[in-house]
């Protein structure tokens, strides 16, 4: 059963007016950095960037390398326009959440109509709009999350990922602009600059897209399989070794997570396989050995 303690922001928006849970109320003296603790047995609080939050606490696995949240603050708002008002939307990956709307864990978004800031928000379905949306802890398969945008003028506008806390090493959050055809990863270049238009659909046109590694706990009777891929003139090249000799499965899909290829048998050694006839852009190969997943990604130009 979820737990019944609800995540209740402070101080998200200057526009959005919450209550504030009596559980955290004795709560003061922290830091207003990335800080993480226990407030008591029920309560795990924690600040990102001056926005603070009660969520319901749950124990770290000190068994693995993931902590027990990851989130992601990315702000809206226009370029370059002194005195511009910046709009906010969190996404989190916490156990206990799910993908749907989350009464206990996600923020439903009330939309501005003020010239001087857009609206930026986590779409969960068709008009189910979240300034924070809390989904289930990251594994090996690319989570894709829209992202809404709205402007009440037309003026250049900017996306930034202000703050990316405890996500697992390696994990890469790529920003998508399906109008342009143009992918930013965010944790290289956190910020991208583009045009819209107060006639522009609030949904439908950006995405977000968390690449986490692969995470499995050390142990030293698992051996896991070697695979590297390569894709050249329509061919995807795929070389698996694995010394337990397992038979295995794989699928391909594209970044909206639609299969573009269904599961299908795969062993150890060479195998070639034709890719044609789909666009430009990224893939990913996801091989399944033992319960585990293992995805690698390749580009078609």
């Amino acid at each position: 059963m979820k737990n019944k303690f609800p995540i209740i922001p402070i101080f998200i928006n200057v526009f959005l007016m919450l209550a504030v849970n009596p559980n955290i109320s004795a709560l003061n003296n922290y830091n207003k950095t990335n800080t993480f603790k226990v407030a008591d047995k029920n309560i795990f609080w924690f600040c990102i960037n001056n926005d603070d939050f009660a969520v319901p606490y749950a124990e770290k696995n000190e068994q693995s390398n993931s902590k027990y949240i990851s989130i992601i603050k990315i702000i809206g708002q226009h370029n370059n326009v002194p005195g511009s008002i910046a709009d906010t939307a969190f996404i989190m990956f916490i156990q206990g959440a799910t993908t749907g709307f989350d009464p206990d864990y996600d923020i439903s978004k009330i939309l501005i109509y003020d010239p001087g800031m857009p609206n930026i928000f986590s779409v969960i379905s068709g008009s189910v709009y979240a300034v924070l949306n809390a989904l289930p802890e990251l594994d090996t398969v690319m989570v894709v999350v829209p992202l809404g945008y709205s402007v009440n003028s037309n003026v250049q506008q900017k996306i930034s990922a202000v703050s990316i806390v405890d996500f697992p090493l390696g994990t890469s959050i790529y920003l998508e602009d399906v109008q342009q055809s143009h992918i930013q990863n965010l944790t290289v270049n956190p910020t991208y600059v583009f045009n819209m238009q107060t006639t522009d659909p609030p949904t439908g046109r950006f995405f977000l897209k968390f690449d986490a590694p692969n995470i499995v706990g050390i142990n030293e009777n698992t051996i896991e399989p070697v695979i590297n891929i390569q894709y050249n003139e329509n061919q995807l090249f795929i070389n698996i070794v694995d010394e337990k000799n397992s038979t295995g499965f794989y699928d391909i899909i594209d970044i909206f997570g639609r299969t573009i290829k269904p599961s299908s048998i795969v062993y150890p050694g060479k195998h070639q396989i034709e890719f044609s006839n789909v666009n430009s852009g990224y893939y990913f190969v996801r091989f399944n050995y033992d319960g585990k997943t293992i995805v690698k990604k390749f580009f078609v130009n």
